[in-house]
């Protein structure tokens, strides 16, 4: 119990929660005891107060120091004002600041109200909006109470004009006249007023066309009992948790019974919710999910679209750990993003021995036309993309691209894409050479020659064993030892021998090489890139710096990690000081926590020369999978017994990812004869897998 606040934002970043001080009321009845109230002045700030005696008052204790922030109403013979109280002096006279002027010259009277809320006699737990007035209810003295502000203003819960009129727009309360005691624990609002007790579920209603204080009554319609959960409307349907916390409820209007009933969502799933649901929220785009979060910090969901007949449950087991068990839950919240809702949740794990706590949000499902490089199917997940815009390319030999402050180094390996024009560069990676602020040459990454010698002479002759270049060809070089004056530059190849080739520029000017540093050891020698039967470029095109360590894990620290490098799944790494280093590079990388999928079937039927296959010996031998932009999982009939789902082609190439698979997948399957036999698809590799059917060959066998 805890005064109403008011949570705004006026930026990003910019929050206030601040306490409303209404501006007037809810009051409880005029007192109806000979006690007075006697102010001190009708206007100002710190007038007192004064009770000619504590009967009536606080159950006959007076003014007490809970009272501070309450409201007082008086009444000197016509018209009521208003103070809320700011400090107790005695039980008997409190100090307050007059928000609406009393009569002038007060006197002491008996017409006087006392607030409905304060820290002695509760505020109210459950709040909500219907018909432009703010409505409260289930206070610490009124759990059974309902308070509706005036229309259209919602501060201000004034019951009349001043002087005892009332209009259908003033303010008004209601308390439910019941057999039992009836906390209100949420209100929801619709065409009529919900709300949700301990021991059923009501409506407000009235026979005009809004509520007005002479309009109003409540009517239970089902009698479950709801939990102290706020529901959540699906479909047009409020989804409710009953009072123990399990079944989730949908309450609709049914025209067979003329009246609001309550069905269970959870009947062939009641196991869903063991442990009982402490939040829930609703994900309306791209499907209709709820989704809440249980007791021990697993999450069920709730698919739900009655118009197609679907209701299904599934559990979240997000990743990572928590002590000796999985990854809590704690709570989640659905805010509405770019093209779809996004889920938050905020979680508790233990991460290098300590406790911690995240607030993460689940990325979109992989959809077709997506970088399936980017899909993001691991949790507490960072995501390497950092691309420059490629602004130009020459038809030269070698290509030079412009890319304005790249950044890039020589000798770095670069990939490019969605280049427009020049689309040879698409898809490809190159080592950079000959690098200025806004532009780089391009050489091959792959098929280098090993330098043995390097001259200081001019020029400088180049040492390579069966290199294989011809005069003239363009070249890269990169990585030797002690002349490094070379590295990181092309050159042309002049006055070739078999093991050996002079060192000229671009132009056949000799490279002189006096000056430069002695040769120690290594280099290599790449192909420049001969971009001269190219495509004239257009526009626009993407370069990627590939690497292979990252940083900035430090989130994960001694943690071991999933990884998806440029579209491939990459063995797991330990995160130690905040950063992992690659078996090798790529400039589109996904890390996190894996987590896995897993699907088991239900009891199969078949059918049988008796009739049901239940209880009848079954085998499967065969399994076709229907799946959707699949990849990484295996099959079985059981989790401790399965195989890997082939998806790699004898025609993929070996050093690229496996593409996404869309179609039909059979798979022969080695299942044992039971009577219940199951199938079970799982995987935790972070890539993406959809699964749209399963159709099992079984053969059934009577008894």
């Amino acid at each position: 119990s805890h005064p109403v606040y008011n949570l705004t934002r006026t930026g990003h970043t910019n929050w206030s929660l601040i306490e409303v001080l209404f501006n007037d009321g809810p009051y409880l009845n005029e007192n109806t005891t000979p006690t007075t109230l006697l102010p001190s002045a009708a206007t100002g700030l710190g007038i007192n107060l004064t009770l000619s005696a504590v009967t009536g008052v606080n159950d006959d204790q007076g003014w007490l120091s809970t009272d501070i922030g309450r409201q007082v109403r008086y009444k000197k013979s016509s018209a009521w004002g208003s103070a809320i109280i700011v400090s107790i002096t005695s039980t008997t006279v409190a100090v307050a600041d007059v928000k609406n002027d009393f009569e002038a010259t007060p006197t002491a009277q008996t017409t006087f109200r006392l607030g409905s809320w304060s820290g002695t006699n509760g505020y109210p737990g459950a709040v909500g909006f219907q018909e432009q007035r703010l409505a409260f209810a289930g206070s610490t003295d009124f759990p059974q109470g309902l308070w509706l502000s005036q229309s259209a203003d919602f501060e201000n819960m004034r019951p009349d004009n001043g002087s005892g009129t009332v209009a259908d727009d003033d303010a008004l309360d209601y308390f439910i006249a019941a057999g039992k005691v009836n906390t209100i624990r949420w209100l929801a609002s619709g065409d009529n007023l919900t709300l949700g007790t301990v021991g059923g579920e009501w409506q407000v209603k009235h026979d005009g066309p809004l509520i007005t204080p002479t309009d109003i009554d409540i009517k239970r319609q089902t009698s479950f009992g709801s939990a102290n959960l706020q529901p959540a409307e699906m479909r047009g349907r409020l989804m409710f948790l009953q009072r123990a916390g399990r079944k989730l409820l949908e309450h609709d209007f049914s025209f067979e019974a003329d009246r609001f009933q309550s069905l269970d969502m959870t009947l062939l799933s009641d196991h869903i919710t063991k442990g009982g649901i402490t939040d829930m929220a609703y994900q309306q785009e791209p499907d209709s999910v709820l989704w809440t979060v249980r007791g021990d910090g697993q999450m069920p969901v709730l698919t739900y679209m009655p118009e197609q007949n679907v209701v299904g449950w599934a559990r979240e087991i997000i990743g990572g750990v928590f002590a000796d068990g999985n990854t809590v839950v704690e709570s989640v919240a659905v805010i509405p993003g770019t093209n779809a809702d996004e889920v938050w949740v905020a979680v508790k794990r233990t991460i290098n021995g300590a406790t911690k706590r995240f607030v993460e949000y689940f990325s979109a499902a992989f959809e077709a036309g997506d970088d399936e490089k980017l899909a993001v199917y691991a949790d507490s997940a960072l995501t390497l993309d950092s691309p420059v815009t490629i602004s130009g390319a020459t038809k030269a030999d070698p290509v030079v691209v412009t890319v304005t402050g790249h950044g890039f180094t020589d000798g770095n390996s670069i990939a490019h894409t969605v280049v427009v024009g020049m689309t040879e560069l698409n898809g490809n990676t190159y080592r950079i050479a000959d690098k200025g602020t806004n532009d780089y040459a391009l050489v091959a990454s792959t098929g280098h020659k090993e330098i043995t010698g390097a001259t200081v002479a001019n020029p400088v002759v180049i040492t390579s064993l069966a290199h294989g270049f011809s005069n003239g060809d363009m070249m890269g070089i990169f990585d030797a030892l002690g002349m490094t004056e070379i590295n990181g530059n092309t050159y042309k190849v002049a006055n070739k021998t078999a093991d050996t080739f002079e060192l000229n520029t671009a132009g056949d000017a000799a490279i002189d090489g006096t000056s430069f540093t002695t040769w120690t050891s290594g280099g290599k020698v790449y192909d420049a890139i001969d971009g001269t039967a190219f495509t004239t470029y257009v526009s626009g095109g993407e370069a990627r710096l590939e690497v292979s360590s990252l940083s900035d894990v430090d989130h994960l620290e001694g943690e071991s990690v999933t990884i998806l490098a440029d579209g491939a799944v990459h063995p797991s790494k330990t995160v130690s000081s905040g950063a992992i280093t690659l078996d090798y590079a790529a400039s589109k990388v996904v890390v996190g926590l894996s987590y896995a999928h897993t699907y088991q079937s239900l009891k199969w039927e078949a059918g049988s020369p008796i009739g049901t296959a239940q209880g009848q010996i079954k085998r499967i031998h065969g399994v076709t999978l229907m799946l959707l932009d699949a990849m990484g999982s295996q099959v079985g009939p059981a989790t401790d017994d399965t195989d890997v789902i082939p998806f790699r082609d004898v025609t993929d190439p070996m050093d690229t990812a496996v593409p996404l698979f869309t179609g039909e997948k059979f798979i022969p399957f080695d299942g044992d004869f039971a009577t219940d036999a199951r199938i079970v698809v799982t995987g935790s590799a972070p890539v993406p897998f959809t699964l749209l059917a399963i159709a099992p060959q079984i053969k059934t066998n009577p008894r």
